[in-house]
């Protein structure tokens, strides 16, 4: 259904906006997409914005999949929330992905309320190497 009813306008837009020398061009969906990102790439978007994971989803399963564009997202907010070594703990996980390119960590939606300050500078702070 995807390929019949949205490739079509995808491909009309993603022209379009290549044709005025746009770099960039993201396409938006929440939940499990795994299935849509060889459809994304098809009509040459760029990158894929606010991506969600699933604690239990390794983030580097994606990496492979959209390794030549743009897949934000994969940082728990539990984690980021909590801080400290939870937070250290997450980085370490995804930091497979992140070396590979392609994978720009972040949590999807922004970072929500119950992320402290102190504990936002500690997940800026933390990334690995």
């Amino acid at each position: 259904m995807t390929r019949d009813y949205c490739m079509p306008s995808w491909q009309r837009w993603t022209a379009q906006l290549h044709a005025t020398g746009c770099p960039v061009i993201s396409v938006d969906s929440d939940g499990f997409i795994e299935e849509l990102i060889p459809l994304w790439v098809e009509p040459a978007s760029t990158c894929a914005s606010r991506s969600r994971w699933r604690p239990s989803t390794t983030s580097s399963r994606f990496g492979t999949l959209w390794r030549s564009h743009g897949l934000p997202g994969g940082v728990d907010k539990r984690a980021m929330a909590k801080g400290g070594q939870a937070i250290r703990d997450e980085l370490r996980r995804i930091e497979p992905v992140v070396s590979g390119g392609g994978f720009i960590p972040g949590c999807d939606h922004g970072v929500p309320a119950d992320v402290s300050w102190p504990c936002y500078l500690d997940y800026c702070a933390s990334w690995p190497g």
